[in-house]
């Protein structure tokens, strides 16, 4: 008898099999937090579709539900159970991600609140939010009831995908006498019609006969005109029975977006793959087709596994009922908003948080109104996308604004925040309002700097006494007839007292020229000359440019009519640089240069009138 061979890809499977085993047993617990999430696949389907409840869950073992899923109309078409394991270096802790799917068809028209449900997680009972599905009525045939399909992990590395035969002790259908039939493609779009703008959710299901081993790629070929297509998601593996015979399909999803209405043709996609089928023999030669079969010779082929293609009916955004800020937003969103500090001094910006959660364009969509801006100086705002960490493709998160708002006159609140965008359930514009929030803003006061010097005290100067001469001489013996104020002694005494007082005068008029408006005005023009020197640097940012050139004119008394309009675009561009959350933008060295003449200018004209 032939000893039986195994495989070493079976080898290395049971290998990582007992690894996973001794890290569940000796080594220490993860420090992962559980949680767990429940998500309807789609918000709002037709009768007779197929809609998925996913219940997630992460923890140190399994998952399970406790509770059944009953709700009038909605009819419950099956269940499964994924799980997957993640170990976290350098701990060496496991996680388990659980994904429990419930296929739920509706039955009738209307809005269906699915409630809470208990989950057991490592002990503990915790229960999901509630989650509301809106049905409409069916507008072309029903949508066929398709196998779950596990959610792949977030942050966890995922190999290409490779089936594998199932094990010779359970029955398997024939193998296909041509193997370019034993695989297909599906394209799974859950609805005929849409908006343009709006996301439809797409599925790219390729399946293989599973008694072949293969491999697929880790990204479709999926392109067309006319629509734009969101992120694709990781592949994910489902096995599925086909009229009798077993299949291994692999899952890709992504979504859409038409850019214009009318007929949209959508293209096949397709995926390839290396799959090892058996070698056919002649079928005149039994010898050694018989010797092929038994002894399973296999070939490794490439091949190309192309879908159907598919046509979306896609409708115009009604005119009628259009806000005057709708921006572009398809979908169903809500809106809040927060502001940081509560409390602002003259001229000290508050950051206004507003946060759009939802189902829709997020990528499309442009950023809320600011209603009733009176009294507040608005700058553009900064934006933030956060998809749900259970969307794999990006049409389900938040998306997060935050502007910058300057207070005018004294506040006691912020504008408050419009929303509006286009509900393709409803077919019609809504328009959501986050209310003001209360904040205490005093106005931006401007202030002039006094120009103005502190005059110094008069001091009065001592005269300077007269210089007291020597009694006459009583001795009347004369030796010649030269003048007592030609000697030498009163020449030297009158010329040093002069120039002593000379000097004293001249120090005495120096300091009091120094502390003069007149001396001040000099000393802060050449400091402003200086000042305008020193912007004439590349290596200055464009912040620390604009905050030089803020405090030159802050140093002006007065600015001439020829340069309010120039001077005002430099107080315009410093107030962006430092409230703004955008870049600035377009301040290059031409620029700078402009600026630089225009302070030289403001300059020249305060030297003149001083």
């Amino acid at each position: 008898m032939k000893a039986p061979t195994i495989p070493l890809l079976s080898i290395c499977q049971l290998a990582v099999a007992l690894l996973s085993a001794v890290m569940l047993v000796g080594l220490p617990a993860s420090t992962f937090a559980q949680t767990v999430e429940s998500e309807l696949t789609a918000g709002t389907i037709q009768v007779g579709q197929a809609v998925e409840l996913r219940i997630i869950t992460k923890g140190k073992s399994q998952g399970q539900l406790l509770d059944q899923v009953e709700v009038d109309g909605l009819q419950v078409a099956g269940s499964q159970q994924q799980f997957q394991m993640q170990m976290a270096l350098p701990k060496f802790g496991i996680e388990v991600a659980t994904v429990q799917t419930v296929i739920l068809v509706p039955t009738r028209t209307g809005e269906f609140t699915i409630p809470s449900l208990r989950v057991r997680l490592d002990g503990k009972v915790y229960k999901t939010t509630e989650s509301v599905l809106r049905v409409t009525p069916a507008t072309g045939g029903r949508m066929p009831v398709l196998p779950a399909i596990p959610v792949p992990q977030t942050g966890t590395m995922t190999p290409p995908v490779t089936t594998q035969p199932p094990q010779p002790s359970q029955p398997t259908p024939p193998p296909a006498e041509n193997p370019e039939k034993s695989y297909f493609g599906e394209m799974v779009i859950p609805k005929e019609t849409a908006f343009v703008g709006e996301v439809v959710p797409v599925d790219l299901r390729f399946n293989i006969d599973a008694n072949f081993p293969s491999q697929f790629g880790d990204r479709p070929n999926f392109s067309g005109e006319g629509f734009t297509i969101l992120r694709t998601s990781r592949p994910s593996e489902v096995a599925r029975d086909v009229n009798g015979f077993d299949y291994a399909c692999i899952v890709f999803r992504t979504a859409i977006t038409a850019a214009k209405a009318g007929t949209l043709e959508i293209p096949p996609a397709s995926v390839s793959a290396r799959v090892q089928v058996p070698v056919q023999a002649p079928r005149s030669d039994d010898l050694f087709g018989g010797l092929l079969r038994n002894f399973g010779m296999t070939d490794l082929r490439e091949i190309e596994i192309p879908t159907e293609s598919a046509t979306l009916d896609v409708k115009p955004l009604p005119r009628e009922g259009r806000p005057d800020d709708f921006d572009g937003a398809v979908g169903e969103f809500k809106i809040e908003a927060s502001a940081t500090p509560a409390k602002a001094g003259p001229g000290e910006p508050i950051t206004l948080r507003v946060v759009v959660s939802g189902r829709g364009n997020f990528e499309a969509m442009g950023p809320p109104a600011i209603a009733n801006a009176e009294g507040w100086k608005v700058y553009d705002p900064s934006e933030n996308f956060e998809p749900s960490p259970t969307d794999p493709v990006g049409f389900n998160g938040t998306k997060t604004y935050e502007f910058t708002l300057v207070a005018r006159d004294d506040q006691t609140a912020t504008p408050p925040v419009q929303f509006s965008f286009f509900d393709p359930a409803k077919e019609e514009y809504v328009t959501i309002e986050g209310p003001p929030v209360r904040v205490q803003a005093a106005g931006a006061g401007t202030s002039q700097p006094d120009a103005s010097a502190t005059q110094p005290q008069q001091t009065a100067s001592a005269p300077t006494p007269a210089p007291q001469g020597n009694d006459l001489s009583r001795d009347y013996a004369a030796t010649n007839f030269q003048p007592l104020g030609w000697a030498s002694f009163f020449v030297i005494a009158g010329t040093t007292l002069t120039v002593v007082w000379t000097l004293g005068l001249a120090v005495l008029l120096a300091r009091r020229y120094a502390g003069s408006p007149a001396a001040e005005r000099g000393r802060k023009r050449k400091e402003q000359r200086k000042s305008i020197k020193t912007l004439d640097d590349d290596s200055l940012s464009d912040l620390d440019f604009l905050n030089g050139c803020h405090l030159i004119l802050n140093q002006h008394e007065q600015i001439s009519p020829e340069l309010s309009s120039e001077v005002d675009h430099i107080r315009s561009l410093h107030e962006k640089a430092n409230f703004s959350t955008q870049t600035l933008q377009g301040l290059g060295p031409e620029v700078r240069r402009q600026i630089i003449q225009t302070l030289e200018k403001a300059h020249d004209q305060q030297r003149r009138n001083l």
